[in-house]
């Protein structure tokens, strides 16, 4: 049995689209083969269609601002009328932010302060929040702004505060966002395990894929380390070392200080407590084939090929837009017999067209393999 378990191609397909194109592409080759699709998702893109997958879920779609602050129709799933699961990247994912526009500097989580806001104006009282595949490295203070906290510098309030404005930030007052989330139940599933400073931190393991400029990873790791230091003072949680707490841009981590949330790692938590049957499928397959845009060292810390070979018995095929060595061996370091197949530039002018064109130097390693 082949078992299909992709995770998103970040800005290019969503899980669920890679594992269909894969399908298809292994029943042209093999139409007597058995072929089977686990529709997984690490918490950011293609969370809200993993959810449908399991879920008698009911889908609607309210407007509010992007990463950018262009328009956008962020789609929520609920569950019953007060419990709603919200894509955090439906309001600020890296999708909305135009490939030459990308600034985290002036992008802002507000949107998803906007979709909580509606959400919880529209009866909600239990909120499950997926993060990753963000645009925003804010800290969540944009979202916060929303929802009711005002940021002071010291010549007075801030008005849109984004990342730029972290480190002039020297008091804030939560009483409208307290007087709002008062009662909500507030969880996070978070796509990665890591953390929101040090070497580990968003400014130097995701501010690249974020437009942050090398020049600027210095100001931004300090700015903050600045704000975690001031919520510490004010609230009296420290989240500098927080695992989980960098899930969409430190909006996770925001969440947990001031509404205390939990952080679980999104895979773990769909594993552990939902019957989605992943680990039974992926532990009896003869071959798995997962992915994800790119297998490097945050692969580790979450993703879904890391997640999917820790659970593979037979052959396991990560196909990558692009791969490090720290990438392959962490997947070799927890499976013993994985192959990587890298699709290069192609995967970034025409991911489907790469993908499917994979299938056959899948085939080729498994026919060299067995």
């Amino acid at each position: 049995m082949i078992v299909i378990a992709p995770g998103t191609f970040k800005g290019t397909l969503r899980s669920l689209t890679a594992a269909n194109i894969i399908g298809r592409a292994l029943r042209t080759h093999l139409p007597r083969s058995s072929v089977s699709k686990v529709v997984i998702a690490d918490g950011g893109e293609g969370t809200l269609e993993m959810l449908r997958s399991y879920f008698n879920v009911r889908l609607d779609a309210v407007w509010v601002s992007g990463p950018t602050r262009a328009r956008v129709r962020a789609r929520r799933a609920w569950f019953s009328r007060s419990a709603a699961f919200l894509e955090s990247s439906q309001a600020i994912g890296l999708s909305l932010a135009p490939p030459g526009n990308l600034n985290p500097m002036s992008a802002t989580s507000r949107g998803l302060g906007e979709l909580i806001f509606h959400t919880i104006k529209d009866g909600a009282r239990t909120v499950q929040i997926s993060m990753g595949d963000s645009a925003v490295m804010d800290v969540g203070v944009g979202m916060l702004a929303a929802l009711g906290v005002v940021f002071y510098s010291r010549s007075g309030p801030i008005e849109n505060p984004s990342l730029r404005d972290l480190a002039r930030v020297v008091d804030f007052n939560v009483a409208k966002y307290a007087t709002l989330l008062g009662g909500v139940s507030v969880e996070c599933l978070v796509d990665t395990d890591d953390f929101l400073c040090g070497a580990f931190g968003q400014a130097s393991m995701y501010g690249a894929q974020k437009g942050l400029r090398p020049e600027d990873r210095n100001f931004v790791e300090d700015s903050i380390l600045h704000f975690c230091e001031l919520i510490k003072a004010q609230i009296g949680i420290d989240i500098r070392g927080l695992k989980r707490a960098s899930g969409s841009g430190g909006v996770a981590g925001a969440l947990h200080a001031f509404s205390s949330a939990a952080l679980h790692n999104t895979l773990e938590y769909f594993s552990s407590r939902h019957n989605v049957g992943w680990d039974a499928m992926l532990s009896s397959a003869d071959v798995v084939i997962t992915g994800e845009g790119r297998l490097d060292e945050q692969t580790r810390f979450g993703k879904v090929p890391h997640f999917v070979a820790r659970r593979v018995k037979g052959r396991c095929v990560v196909i990558a837009g692009s791969t490090t060595s720290a990438g392959i061996k962490d997947l070799e370091s927890v499976c013993s017999r994985v192959s990587v197949v890298e699709l290069g530039p192609a995967g970034l002018r025409d991911a489907r067209f790469a993908i499917s064109s994979a299938v056959p130097r899948i085939l080729r390693l498994l026919g060299e393999a067995s």
